[in-house]
Order: structure tokens, then sequence, then C-alpha cells
């Protein structure tokens, strides 16, 4: 059996077995050596012709499986599915870079520029329980940094962050999301928030507009008004961002906002062939792609998906990531990635901003991974999260009649769907008076009417703190 499609994965140590067999299979997928419909050599035979376990070879194909590359048929083994092809020519639009008021503006001012809450409540969405922060491991880490490196962490950092950092950064993110970049290419944030209105004006004009999922995540809403662009909602499937629903109906946009791991905030993951879709469509009409990688370190069924970024063929798409639901919101870091014709760009509009985050921290963080720290909290919260969740949907179903909570793959938040004709923020504004917080799902929409509905937080609380707030907030939820 040939099994050159191995070869480009066979020797690299820093990948796991099963992930250097997904990603030959991925790519022989995708450069067509395996046809849709055809079947896959069965898990026994890539064993025995590879050199793996059995076990391996599953955990590989089962990871083709959630990703949507590959289907099975009982009895019948696995075959490949319809995918529409990946295209591979960056059009001239993308290759040339943008040319705006901005671009001008930060050219001009660039060359004059020195180089150099309230307590958490439960259902609280979106947050990491900080109680759970390894301290003793943080503030031994901070002392060897202290040590080797002294006053001169009390210095301006470089407008892309700390050297070290992106380094490292850029080794976890092919190793756990499939991203190969260079530490160049790789810019520190202060978090999501911050890097969606430092890098938004790079990518659309005033008056441009922007494409958001419908339901989604609100900062982008806010960030596009604040810059005078264009908002429009486009409905979300049970397989993401729904383009088929509006294709030829609405003005092409300058830019698309997704979150392909974990929807934000209804939690359905984007299949690899509504990806490629949109890679297709956005290289075609010479549109970015910002890609908020949100919550995909928190996935607890199998391992995490490969991101929208690992499959771009061409610079298409922005990379977002954040440290503030990993490690903790405090820290006020996050990451981003730039496609290479506004990388220069990038690094000029952060000098004109600011001079980022706590090269301190910066510097903390890298030896925090580096010295496996991070992999290990990311297990340890990881465990934690899905058992909370698990406990938090069994008492909510006792407690809630009339409510229905839905189980989610990943993430710090489920959703709670309502009866039809219940007003959603009237219900939020009710149990913010019992001391509940919860989010109305209306509140995440640009128009599109949805189903009644609150997304509420688990992560962030222990099983007896959610035990009070799930029956102290019964008597809202039973009155429905």
């Amino acid at each position: 059996m040939p099994t050159s499609w191995f070869d480009r994965y066979a020797d690299d140590a820093s990948l796991p077995q099963y992930r250097r067999l997904y990603l030959g299979l991925r790519e022989a997928i995708m450069s067509g050596t395996f046809s849709a419909g055809e079947r896959l050599p069965s898990s026994r035979t890539l064993s025995r012709h590879l050199g793996m376990s059995r076990s391996t070879v599953v955990e590989s194909l089962d990871q083709l499986v959630a990703e949507g590359y590959v289907f099975g048929r009982q009895g019948s083994g696995m075959f490949v599915a319809d995918l529409p092809s990946s295209p591979h020519r960056l059009p001239e639009r993308l290759a040339r870079g943008r040319t705006t008021r901005v671009r001008d503006e930060i050219e001009t001012l660039s060359a004059s520029v020195s180089v150099s809450a309230p307590p958490l409540r439960p259902f609280r969405m979106n947050v990491p329980d900080i109680r759970l922060f390894p301290l003793n491991s943080w503030m031994k880490i901070s002392r060897m940094v202290l040590r080797d490196f002294g006053a001169e962490m009390l210095d301006y950092p470089h407008p892309n962050g700390h050297v070290g950092l992106r380094q490292v950064l850029a080794k976890h993110l092919w190793v756990t999301r499939g991203i190969q970049v260079s530490s160049d290419r790789i810019m520190i944030t202060e978090g999501t928030r911050h890097a969606i209105n430092l890098l938004l004006p790079l990518l659309v004009d005033p008056g441009d507009i922007i494409w958001v999922e419908e339901p989604g995540y609100p900062g982008i809403r806010q960030a596009c008004r604040l810059l005078g662009v264009k908002v429009v909602g486009i409905p979300v499937g049970s397989e993401g961002i729904d383009l088929e629903a509006v294709t030829g109906q609405l003005p092409l946009p300058r830019a698309v906002y997704v979150t392909p791991s974990h929807q934000y905030p209804l939690g359905m993951t984007m299949t690899a062939r509504v990806r490629l879709e949109l890679l297709k469509w956005a290289k075609r009409h010479g549109i970015y792609l910002i890609e908020d990688d949100y919550d995909s370190e928190y996935r607890y069924q199998g391992h995490p998906l490969a991101s929208l970024h690992s499959m771009d063929s061409g610079d298409t798409v922005v990379y977002l990531g954040t440290f503030s639901k990993t490690l903790a919101p405090g820290l006020t870091m996050g990451y981003s990635i730039l496609p290479a014709p506004l990388a220069e760009d990038g690094e000029r509009l952060r000098r004109l901003v600011g001079h980022g985050t706590s090269p301190f921290n910066q510097a903390v963080v890298h030896r925090f991974i580096e010295s496996g720290q991070y992999a290990k909290h990311l297990h340890t919260t990881r465990m934690v999260y899905a058992e909370r969740q698990r406990l938090f949907l069994e008492m909510a179903k006792v407690s809630w009649p009339g409510v229905s909570i839905e189980e989610s793959p990943a993430g710090l938040d489920v959703i709670a769907w309502l009866p039809e004709g219940v007003d959603d923020t009237e219900m939020a504004l009710q149990l913010n008076r019992l001391g509940i917080e919860s989010a109305p799902l209306s509140s995440f929409t640009v128009k599109v009417p949805l189903r009644p509905a609150l997304i509420l937080g688990y992560a962030a609380y222990t099983e007896p703190e959610l035990a009070v707030a799930v029956e102290r907030s019964s008597r809202v939820f039973r009155a429905i």
C-alpha cells in the first residue's frame, strides 16, 4: 500500500503519533490522493503498514470523523467525505495588501513615533475559575525570570511582544492548532477585544461592510460601530455560518468575523465543508476572514479541532487567540496572526496605540508554556470544567422544568432555551434581582429573531456554589 502521503509528517518528533497520521491523511484527502467517496484503508491495514498501534490509528481516524473529513458506514469502514476543493492561488487583491486611508495615516504618523469588577456571581458567562490558577508554579517561574533578567523586565516591550513568548507560541500553535507560522508574524495583544479594536482598521474603512455571525460576539459589533463600519448579521446553522442563505442577496463585505472552533454563543463547530467553502469564497472575492479561536482549548470530547487558519492556503485569515480563559483574565494577554501583506502595517499600528502588555508577564508566560506547566494546567482545568458542566446540567434539569438545557462539547457556558413568547431580557433582569447573572441570547443578535434563551456560565463555580445558585433561581424558572 503506497504511503508517500505520510512521509512529510512521519519523523516530526514534536507531534504525537496520532497527529502525524491525522495530518498525513488530511493532506491526502485535501490534495485528492484519496477522492470523495473512496474507502480508506482499514485501521488494521494502516497499523500494519505504518508500524503504529491500532489504537493510535483509530484515534487519528476519530479526529478526521470529528472534523468532517471522513465518515463511517456500519460494517463497511471509513469513507472520504465530499468536500469542496481548496484553491491555492492568492488573488491580486489580497497579495498586494491594503491601500487605504488608514494605511496612509499609519505610514505618515509612524515616522514620528519613537520605538521604544464587580464580585463574580453565578452564572456569569465566559469566565474561568481563577482559584484553579497554579500560583505556586507561577511564583517560582516569576522568581526565575526576575533572577535571569532583572531590570530588563522594566523596559518597553517590543511592539509585537516578547520574542521568546512568540517563539514558544509558534511551536504551541503548530502542535495544538495545526498552524504553521513564523514567530515574527505573531503579535501579543491585551486580549481578543483589544486585538479586534487594534486590527480592524487594517481590514476595513469607515462605510465598509463586515459580516458577523448571527447570533455572535457583541465586541465585534461595538468595534465596528466605533469605526463607522456597517455590520450585517449572517445566520448560523448546524454546521456554522450559513453563506448559502445570503449568497447573491447582500453586497459583499470587506471582512467576515467567525468563531469556527466553538461558535459564540451557540456552541456548534464549523464543519470542514463549510470552512473550505468559506475559504474558497473569501479568496475568490478578496475578503479577509477574522477567526476568533474562541474556547478552542476547552473541548471535552476528543482532541481540539483544527483551526481555520491551518486550512488557509493563502493569506486570508486573521487569527485571534487569548490567555484570558486558559490562564486568567487579569493577565490581559492574547495574541494574533496577521496575513503577510498586513504584518508590517500591524507593527506600525501597534507602536502608535501603546507599548503592549507587561514584559515581565510575557516573559513568565513564555517560561510557563516552555516548562510544560501550561499544558498541565489546561489538562487539569479541562477535567474540572467538564465535571462541573455535567453536575450543573443534572441540577438544572431537575430544578428548572420547562427549560431546555443543552450539553456543550466545549467552552465555559451552556444555553438554557426558554419557551416561545418568553422575554429573555426580562428573565435576565428577574434573575439579577436575586443576585444571579445571565446573558439573554437576544443581546447577541443584530436583527435576526431567535428563540428566547439565556447563556449561563458554569466553569467558575464549585458544586456547592452551583447548587445554591440553581436553587435560588428556580423560583424564576418555575414561574414560566
